[in-house]
C-alpha cells in the first residue's frame, strides 16, 4: 500500500518537469516613416528699372537669383522695364527679348551674349531696255492726289512706340517714333547731331518725345499736320 501512494507522488511532478517554458512574445520593430522633402520655392524676381543700363539690371536679376554669370563685352544700352514677382526664367526672357540678347548655360554660369541678327541679302535690280511696242496704246497719265494732312491730336500722342537704339542719331530715333506712330516728325536744321540711346517698351509717343527732347535740350510742337523737333 506504500509502494502505490509514492507512485502517485511521482507522475505529477514528472509531468510537471516535461511541462515547456514559455517564450515571451517579441513585438516586431517599427520602421520609421521617411520625411519627403519640403517642395523647393520658385525663383521670383522684381526689377523696377527706368533707363538703367542693361548690365546693370542684368546684375540685379542674377543677385536675386543667386546666380552665377558673365556678360559679353559688347553689351551695351539702357532699359525701361518694371516686373514684380516673376519667375526667374520669364524675368530673364523678358530683359534679353527688350535688349537683343541671349542666354547660354556653361558648367553653370549663364553666359550672356548680343543675339546674331541675319540680313537677308540685296538683290541687285538691274534695269534692261526692252523692245518698243509695235502697237502705241495711249499711256494714261494718273495724278497723285496730295497725301492728307493728319490733325494732330491727343490720341495722336498716346500711340505706343518700341525702339532699342543704341548710339543712334536724333534723326534715327525720331524717325523710328514717327514711322510706328504714324506721323510725320521733322527737324529743324539747328538740332545738333547727337546721338544717343534710345531703349523704350510699349510707351506713348508723347513720352517719348517728352524724354528724348528733355536730355537732348529740344522741344516739339505740332504744326500742320506735322511735329517739329527744334532747340529748345
Amino acid at each position: 500500500m506504500k509502494t502505490l501512494f509514492a507512485a502517485f507522488l511521482l507522475i505529477p511532478a514528472f509531468a510537471l518537469a516535461q511541462t515547456p517554458a514559455t517564450t515571451p512574445a517579441t513585438t516586431p520593430a517599427t520602421t520609421p516613416a521617411t520625411t519627403a522633402p519640403a517642395p523647393v520655392a520658385p525663383i521670383k524676381i522684381s526689377l523696377d528699372a527706368r533707363g538703367q543700363d542693361v548690365r546693370e539690371v542684368l546684375a540685379t536679376l542674377f543677385a536675386e537669383a543667386k546666380k552665377p554669370y558673365a556678360l559679353d563685352a559688347a553689351i551695351s544700352g539702357k532699359l525701361y522695364v518694371k516686373i514684380d514677382a516673376v519667375p526667374y526664367e520669364k524675368a530673364l526672357a523678358i530683359v534679353l527679348t527688350q535688349s537683343g540678347l541671349v542666354a547660354k548655360d556653361r558648367d553653370g554660369v549663364v553666359m550672356i551674349s548680343l543675339a546674331k541678327e541675319t540680313t537677308a541679302p540685296v538683290k541687285t535690280v538691274v534695269a534692261s531696255k526692252t523692245a518698243p511696242v509695235a502697237q502705241k496704246t495711249p499711256i494714261k497719265t494718273v495724278e497723285k492726289a496730295a497725301p492728307k494732312t493728319e490733325e494732330i491730336t491727343p490720341t495722336t500722342y498716346s500711340r505706343k512706340v518700341t525702339t532699342r537704339l543704341t548710339k543712334a542719331t536724333l534723326a534715327d530715333v525720331f524717325t523710328a517714333f514717327g514711322t510706328q506712330a504714324d506721323v510725320k516728325i521733322e527737324l529743324d536744321p539747328n538740332v545738333p547731331a547727337y546721338r544717343i540711346d534710345a531703349f523704350f517698351v510699349k510707351t506713348s509717343l508723347k513720352y517719348a518725345l517728352n524724354r528724348v527732347c528733355k536730355a537732348a535740350g529740344l522741344k516739339y510742337q505740332a504744326v500742320d499736320g506735322k511735329i517739329t523737333i527744334s532747340v529748345a
